[in-house]
């Protein structure tokens, strides 16, 4: 048995609120725990928002995966995708609200995968899609203060002079580049 094999196994067997970690290497900087997670829980889909390190730098994984019954999860068909450098600024102009959606193509070994987020007056509509699979799930105003204050603290880290409360200002700035 493979480790995706074994990871896949142990997922299956995970109750769900016990949302699985990607298999994304973690590579903590010091004196890090090296990973930071949310999970949100939609009617037809359930996301994973895990952050680490790549190579010492900054990352963020999206999974998703379809609900099998209430509350219950199949993360064995998941969806993973990793943000890029890139993309995270428009995707912070988001999760701010400075920007109204952002839509990713072409992630993935057959560019067929991607991920978009679209502002709603209760929090933001994320969907993660995989050729013709799309799993989506409306993110609420609590949950997203949770995922928008942890991506702001972990990318801090990883961006030399500035610190997490400077970074909303930095995008901000920044927004015209992001419409």
């Amino acid at each position: 048995m493979n480790q995706d094999q074994s990871y896949n196994q142990q997922a299956a067997n995970m109750p769900h609120d016990f949302a699985p970690q990607s298999n994304f290497q973690h590579q903590p900087q010091p004196g890090s725990s090296g990973f930071k997670g949310r999970h949100v829980y939609g009617g037809k889909a359930a996301l994973s928002i895990d952050c680490s390190y790549r190579n010492g730098v900054p990352a963020v994984n999206i999974s998703a995966a379809p609900a099998v019954t209430a509350k219950r999860y199949d993360w064995r068909n998941k969806i993973v995708l990793l943000i890029s450098e890139q993309e995270w600024p428009q995707v912070m102009c988001v999760l701010l609200g400075f920007k109204q959606s952002v839509e990713f193509k072409h992630h993935g070994a057959l560019k067929n995968k991607g991920f978009s987020l679209k502002r709603q007056p209760t929090g933001v509509f994320i969907q993660v899609f995989e050729a013709k699979t799309c799993f989506a799930v409306p993110v609420s105003a609590a949950d997203l203060f949770h995922i928008t204050a942890m991506m702001l603290g972990h990318y801090a880290g990883g961006i030399e002079g500035v610190s997490a409360g400077e970074l909303p200002n930095l995008l901000a700035a920044t927004t015209a580049q992001c419409q």
